[in-house]
């Protein structure tokens, strides 16, 4: 009791034996709590949930011993529970205002001692309270809008069927029944799952069926929705919302706009170094969360989003390993990243300034349990520094300011293994064309997908041959013949350089090319060039 107010909390009948209120779907338990007066709690006979809905705001009912006033004198009393009301009531400043007025009215002095009074008088005094404080939802407007529209009949089949097990086993202790319940909690958990995802997706699906036809769309349903937080009094935190701008002017109010140059638009082709970006800035941080700490689980595994990503995005088929691709626009491995960010936090550790300071990260290498943490950030520490296993390690020697050298040999290392997964022939190391330092340029000066597209096949020596397609389909070498001839292999040099069904085209974009540019006569320059105009032809 606090300030004359008892809270009811949990079961309150005689024989409740301290059971909470409820117990939702998802098997936790539910605190609901009702403030009283000494006066209400002496004639409090039950306080229970009214509906279950799957939800956890739910309800309650109190049940209170009263008595009806009768216009016939009896020497009995009748005893009659009263029936919960339900109303939608929304705070606002009369409410407040209204609040000290009612206060200010009751005089708590002049109520009556009697523990059972009249039930007109307590019904005026909980209609009064409840018109001010309490904001509840009707059960007709949680069937209607439920927390969780996606539980339909099915989910309370499977719920009921698991309630009325749970009473068997209780009674019997079955094993059998309790083999079957196991398996219909994880039938019933996939089924939530399955409904959730599928209810988001169909979500989503109405939505960007609404937003995608026409800019209008999009502005009505900004509008909608900046209108319903308004009325509903909610406020909307700019600074963690993120917003697409869809517009062809170059400025926004004056001010010139970062744009992706049509991004959505052909997989990325007209501007391709800004889709990288955007995957550096929203998915990399998503696969390196919590690897400072969580180490054991840095392996190669996590490049292939990455790789899915590139391709995806340059168009180029599957012929073309991950690695080649990450050397061909110079992107760093995820391996390579988390490791950076795992050392980074492990010298900030060791940090001198981090034992001035205080506070107990200091202490963690300290301790005698041997982690799997300090176990894999020891070995890649000797990985780094070329120590054999007898060399004794002390973490703390290592100063911050090795940092950027320890760094580098982590570039360096990343980039020797990237090279060795990458000579394969779909590669720019089978035409010994060396890898870039950044995103290539040719990605920021062609703005045509197809032509941008030609380049990369070209620089990967991946264009559709006999001798590409053969290796493939399990050809014989001997049998990936030209159509010209039956004893040359249709290779890309043979095609740009001697197959005569190609002569005209030769002569008329190679040789001026050539004598142009003062080109050396060698084969994978020449092919380079030719390939980029052949594709447009083979397309």
């Amino acid at each position: 009791m606090e300030n004359d107010l008892c809270i009811a909390n949990g079961n309150i009948t005689p024989l409740s034996s301290q059971q909470l209120t409820c117990i939702t779907s998802r098997g936790t338990s539910v605190v609901d709590y009702i403030l009283l007066t000494p006066e209400l709690f002496s004639i409090s006979t039950k306080m229970e949930v009214a509906e279950y809905f799957g939800g956890d705001h739910l309800p309650l009912t109190l049940m209170l011993n009263l008595i009806e006033p009768l216009p016939v004198s009896s020497n009995y009393r009748t005893m009659v529970q009263s029936h919960p009301v339900y109303k939608t009531k929304k705070w606002t400043s009369l409410s407040s205002s209204l609040a000290l007025d009612i206060q200010k009215s009751f005089d708590m002095s002049a109520v009556p001692s009697d523990p059972i009074l009249p039930a007109d008088q307590y019904r005026k005094l909980l209609d009064a309270f409840s018109t001010t404080y309490i904001t509840t939802t009707s059960p007709t407007y949680q069937r209607l809008f439920s927390e969780s529209p996606w539980f339909d009949k099915e989910c309370k089949a499977l719920r009921r069927r698991i309630r009325k097990m749970v009473r068997i086993i209780k009674s019997s202790n079955d094993p059998q029944t309790r083999a079957k319940l196991i398996d219909i909690k994880r039938t019933y958990r996939n089924m939530i799952h399955c409904k959730k995802q599928q209810y988001i997706f169909e979500a989503w699906s109405t939505l960007r069926s609404a937003v995608e036809r026409t800019a209008a769309d999009l502005a009505n349903a900004v509008n909608a929705f900046i209108a319903y937080c308004k009325a509903e009094a909610l406020n909307i935190n700019y600074k963690k919302s993120k917003v697409l701008h869809f517009t062809r002017s170059r400025k926004l109010k004056l001010e010139p706009l970062k744009i992706t140059g049509g991004y959505l638009e052909k997989k990325g082709g007209k501007h391709l170094p800004a889709a990288i970006q955007i995957f550096n800035a929203k998915v990399v941080p998503k696969l390196l969360y919590g690897c400072e700490v969580w180490t054991t689980a840095i392996s190669g595994n996590l490049d292939r989003p990455l790789h899915m990503f590139l391709r995806s995005l340059s168009g180029v088929p599957r012929c073309v390993s991950g690695a080649a691709l990450r050397l061909e626009f110079a992107q760093p491995s995820i391996a390579r990243r988390a490791w950076s960010r795992a050392i980074s936090y492990t010298l900030h550790l060791l940090a001198s300034d981090a034992r001035i300071r205080g506070g107990f990260s200091n202490l963690i290498l300290r301790d005698i349990h041997n982690s799997p943490w300090k176990t894999t950030i020891n070995l890649k520490f000797r990985s780094l520094l070329n120590l054999n296993c007898k060399t004794v390690l002390n973490l703390e020697c290592i100063s911050p300011v090795a940092l950027p050298l320890i760094k580098k040999k982590l570039q360096q290392l990343d980039f020797s293994n990237t090279a060795s997964c990458a000579r394969g022939p779909c590669s720019g190391l089978a035409l010994a064309i060396p890898p870039p330092e950044g995103i290539p340029l040719y990605c920021f000066t062609i703005s045509s997908e197809t032509k941008r597209r030609a380049f990369t096949c070209a620089r990967l020596n991946c264009f559709p041959t006999a001798v590409l397609s053969g290796r493939y389909s399990r050809v014989p070498i001997a049998n990936r013949t030209c159509s010209c001839n039956d004893t040359a292999l249709e290779t890309m040099e043979h095609v740009m350089l001697f197959c005569p069904n190609w002569t005209d085209e030769r002569s008329r974009f190679l040789t001026p090319l050539v004598n142009k540019f003062h080109l050396p006569i060698q084969p994978w320059i020449v092919s380079l060039f030719c390939r980029i105009l052949i594709v447009g032809l083979l397309r």
